[in-house]
């Protein structure tokens, strides 16, 4: 029975929770307004990357580097989050709500001060002195995660563990 939980019951939670991570976080990024400067700035930058790449007949230097951070970037933001919290939720047998969705919503959250902290990027003069752009942002990654851990513990995180023990009747 593990086996068969391991093999096919937990990809299944992970192929459900990561795509709805990452719808919950496209149509929640484009009705932020700091998203959607975001979003607008990427396709822009991307659809010179594609402009050049027809004129120059060739895919320009700055092409793969862009690919290769948004790759990074996705995994890091839908796939991390919630493989780590539900590979850890089933190591120690965890069948809590709570825990799968805050625990995930809170990893999905801290990655990109954990980024800037690695890259040596400062966010400015703490959580008093952010931008309230930038803190919805982090409001939207929290809640990006809190979809993920809760389609995952719907389709797997129910049944973690052992069975919970039923009281003995008494005659």
């Amino acid at each position: 029975m593990i086996v068969l939980r391991v093999l096919i019951l937990l990809p299944l939670a992970f192929a459900f929770a990561i795509p709805a991570a990452a719808m919950f976080l496209f149509v929640a990024g484009l009705m932020e307004p700091a998203g959607r400067e975001l979003a607008l700035a990427l396709i822009e930058a991307l659809a010179q990357l594609f402009a050049d790449a027809v004129w120059m007949d060739a895919v320009p230097d700055a092409a793969l580097p862009v690919a290769w951070s948004l790759w990074r970037a996705s995994l890091a933001v839908l796939v991390a989050p919630v493989l780590c919290a539900g590979i850890a939720g089933e190591v120690f047998r965890v069948r809590s709500y709570v825990y799968y969705a805050g625990v995930t919503g809170l990893v999905t959250a801290l990655v990109p001060w954990v980024a800037r902290t690695r890259l040596g990027i400062s966010s400015g003069a703490g959580l008093r002195g952010m931008d309230p752009a930038e803190l919805r942002l982090t409001a939207i990654l929290f809640l990006t995660g809190v979809v993920a851990g809760t389609v995952y513990w719907l389709i797997a995180g129910r049944t973690a563990g052992p069975a919970p023990e039923s009281e003995p009747t008494s005659r």
